[in-house]
């Protein structure tokens, strides 16, 4: 009868004991939650203001505050194509032969 009751207080201990890791994991749980989501927020308010400072128009602000001008006139070059160098290889290279990666397996293994 004591080996009974013995058991049965020590399965109620063990069940409140899952019961109270299972709740410390679901505060756990909501803790992460709640940095992933302050943490999704803030990624977004970093890439819009890398959007907003990589704009045209906050890079020519930038660059006035720099003290650059406008240039006062544009001017564009001409460059030719590019020439061909003749056709592309058609073959591919011949693999080494057999004895030589013997031999330079055999140098290696002499070397550690």
């Amino acid at each position: 009868m004591v080996a009974i009751a013995l058991v049965t207080v020590a399965s109620l201990f063990t069940l409140v004991g899952f019961r109270v890791v299972a709740a410390q994991s679901a505060f756990t749980l909501d803790r992460l939650t709640k940095e992933r989501t302050n943490e999704q927020l803030r990624y977004e308010r970093l890439r819009e203001d890398v959007a907003r400072r990589s704009s045209p128009a906050a890079i020519i602000a930038a660059a006035r505050h720099l003290g650059m001008v406008d240039a006062p006139r544009q001017a564009f070059i001409s460059a030719p194509a590019a020439a061909s160098h003749g056709p592309a290889p058609t073959t591919m290279p011949q693999p080494l032969a057999p004895t030589s990666y013997e031999n330079a397996k055999r140098a290696l293994d002499q070397n550690p």
